[in-house]
């Protein structure tokens, strides 16, 4: 019984402390202008930058293996 309190009291003291829900905002700023991003643009701004770090961890690592097949021969 002391294990389940000692594990769920902090959760608890943890959730009822928090003021708000977190939210996440993005700012895009422009040339003298901030602009607000609505949620369906960050997924898509945050997910294509996703793919392509990606992409360059999928060259780098196929120009590795080229790299090493050379030196072995």
């Amino acid at each position: 019984m002391k294990n389940v309190f000692g594990s769920v009291l902090p959760m608890l003291l943890l959730v009822f402390a928090t003021p708000s829900p977190a939210g996440a905002d993005m700012t895009v700023y422009f040339a003298h202008a901030a602009v607000e991003v609505p949620a369906p643009i960050q997924l898509l701004m945050l997910g294509s930058a996703l793919i392509g770090v990606g992409g360059l961890v999928r060259k780098r690592r196929q120009s590795r293996r080229g790299a090493g097949l050379d030196h072995s021969s």
